[in-house]
């Protein structure tokens, strides 16, 4: 299984597949313990933000520079020509369906399907006893499935299917509707419907909010790639 960022996106500067030479997708065991070593080295990491280090491509990558410049023209161009979502556009979206506002768009997506809502419920239970609770792990992390984010300064509004917070940034757990600090850590579990946007759009919001670690879980292939925004790197 061959994963590659997509244009525009944060720098790739880690990946990490699980692979087997006899079977078309790897074992459960080998996913979560890549899982787990994967967020243990996010201990002890800062965060980090800055416009210039969510731009990179990898080096020598001329056609993938281009995109991103091309990407990057284009959508001032639309939102030089259309009216902007606001946050009151919001409230109109019905409770059975999942409203985002990405890069003033307001996109309107269908709840996630089964297979969806239970790998993101795997991943979180798997996270949250050595992460948020500090059992049997160092703690240290507020982990929440699907809130809403909101980025006052570009107007974004996401739902990632989990997120997480350094207690460090944010020592209690607030009693608040939506988020508006930046978090440390996102996991988007791939589908079909959603594939689109959160490889491209989202990402680039992410990166300009600076957010640090963002994650992807593909619950067929069973694959795990994650990418790291690093400062002036």
């Amino acid at each position: 299984m061959d994963i590659q960022a997509p244009p525009g996106a944060v720098r790739t500067i880690e990946k990490s597949v699980t692979r087997n030479s006899s079977r078309r997708h790897p074992g459960r065991r080998d996913l979560n313990n890549s899982i787990k070593a994967c967020f243990h080295r996010l201990q002890g990491r800062r965060h980090c933000t800055g416009l210039s280090s969510c731009l990179r491509v990898p080096a020598g990558s001329a056609v993938g520079l281009r995109m991103l410049w091309v990407g990057c023209i284009l959508s001032l161009m639309v939102m030089g020509t259309r009216t902007l979502a606001t946050y009151a556009d919001l409230e109109d979206v019905p409770p059975t369906k999942v409203g985002e506002i990405i890069e003033g768009e307001l996109v309107v997506s269908p709840r996630p399907a089964s297979r969806h809502t239970r790998a993101a419920s795997k991943l979180g239970a798997f996270l949250d006893g050595p992460f948020d609770q500090g059992v049997d792990g160092p703690g240290g992390w507020f982990i929440l499935k699907e809130p809403e984010l909101r980025f006052l300064k570009s107007g974004d509004a996401l739902v990632p299917n989990i997120t997480a917070w350094r207690r460090e940034r944010m020592p209690y757990m607030p009693n608040v509707p939506y988020f508006s600090l930046v978090p440390d850590w996102v996991c988007e579990v791939v589908s079909d419907v959603t594939l689109a946007w959160d490889r491209s759009p989202k990402m680039r919001v992410y990166a300009r909010a600076g957010v640090e670690w963002l994650w992807f879980i593909d619950p067929l292939a069973e694959g795990l790639e994650i990418h790291r925004l690093q400062d002036g790197q």
